[in-house]
């Protein structure tokens, strides 16, 4: 019995070096981010770009890679900087920043109603593996509401 408790107690003692030996694994990140300088300021309506969410299986950091029509994997150690709804968010306003059409893109104002409200929805953000090559797959759907109407 007294060996039985000597070994229980050593036990973890035993493991430590197990745990200590191994390599972690590096994780890497990743951010999608657009133009950075907008042109002159435009002349144009005004926009803000809010509300905007994953379709099932995008709402995750984790970068996605599909190996099939029917299958989606997803990679353990390779994730974006933040929520991909995020970074399509910003990139979105970024373009339309840049674009020089509008007379403001924002993320809600409180002082003036737009007049629209950009909203939209990641329907896929993946790498699609064929063979030995593989391409990228953005797709957005977009959805434009008109100032404080609800005509879309």
């Amino acid at each position: 019995m007294r060996t039985l408790r000597l070994f229980v107690c050593l036990l973890p003692l035993m493991a430590q070096p197990a745990c200590l030996s191994s390599t972690p694994k590096v994780e890497h990140f990743y951010n999608l981010t657009g133009p950075t300088v907008p042109l002159e300021k435009g002349t144009g309506p005004t926009l803000d770009v809010l509300n905007f969410r994953a379709a099932a299986g995008y709402d995750t950091a984790r970068l996605a890679y599909r190996v099939s029509p029917n299958e989606l994997r997803f990679y353990a150690h390779h994730k974006w900087s933040a929520e991909p709804v995020v970074m399509m968010r910003e990139m979105v306003a970024n373009h339309l920043r840049a674009s020089g059409q509008f007379a403001r893109v924002g993320g809600g104002s409180k002082d003036k109603e737009p007049d629209g409200v950009l909203s939209g929805t990641v329907v896929a953000l993946e790498e699609i593996d064929a063979g030995k090559t593989w391409k990228a797959r953005l797709a957005l759907r977009l959805v434009l509401q008109l100032g404080n109407t609800d005509e879309v």
